[in-house]
């Protein structure tokens, strides 16, 4: 029970940090990216939270918040990429063979 009392006190320490952190550096993502970010931040945390607590609580949750936000952009650009590579060519295109 320890362990979920210091998690909680840590997320309450740093959900400004957070806060910050976005607002600061992705002026370009919507309030519900936003939202889901800091949603999967928090589930980050609870997840992989150790036991017993790290010497650095501050420390592990800000390397656990920068992790979430690359692998969200990572996982964004391969969207952008598999939706690209999927697109049905235009009708206007030729697509026979090249002699």
């Amino acid at each position: 029970m320890q362990a979920k009392v210091d998690l909680v006190a840590v997320y309450k320490a740093y959900f400004t940090f957070v806060d910050a952190f976005f607002a600061r550096r992705f002026k370009s993502l919507t309030a519900a990216e936003v939202a889901d970010l800091k949603g999967t931040v928090w589930l980050n945390v609870v997840r992989g939270w150790p036991t017993p607590p790290p010497p650095n609580p501050e420390g592990w949750f800000t390397k656990t918040t920068k992790n979430t936000v690359f692998q969200f952009f990572r996982d964004r650009k391969l969207q952008k990429r598999d939706f690209r590579k999927t697109c049905a060519l235009d009708e206007d295109h030729d697509t026979g063979l090249v002699a």
